[in-house]
């Protein structure tokens, strides 16, 4: 896993294509050529639930609240507690 910036918990190695959770929309936009664009958006379970995730491509990484991502880490550490899978 790669990380950059501030945003430390993101996996800049991958992006959300190919996710389940991830749905296309209609995006309109004001004083274009284009009266819509492609938006993605995120239905994850979760609080950020619903939240844009990009317009025309997906953003270049995987956020760290992104629930998929929180299950495992790479190594199969897990990432909400920073212990293994398994270890209490």
């Amino acid at each position: 896993m790669t990380t950059q910036g501030n945003n430390m918990g993101a996996d800049w190695s991958r992006t959300c294509e190919g996710c389940c959770h991830v749905v296309e929309a209609a995006w309109p936009v004001k004083g274009s050529y284009h009266e819509t664009v492609t938006a993605y958006r995120c239905f994850a379970p979760g609080p950020h639930r619903g939240y844009h995730i990009g317009t025309e491509r997906l953003l270049p990484y995987i956020p760290a609240w992104c629930p998929e991502r929180k299950k495992t880490a790479p190594d199969g550490a897990n990432i909400e507690d920073g212990r293994p899978e398994g270890q209490i």
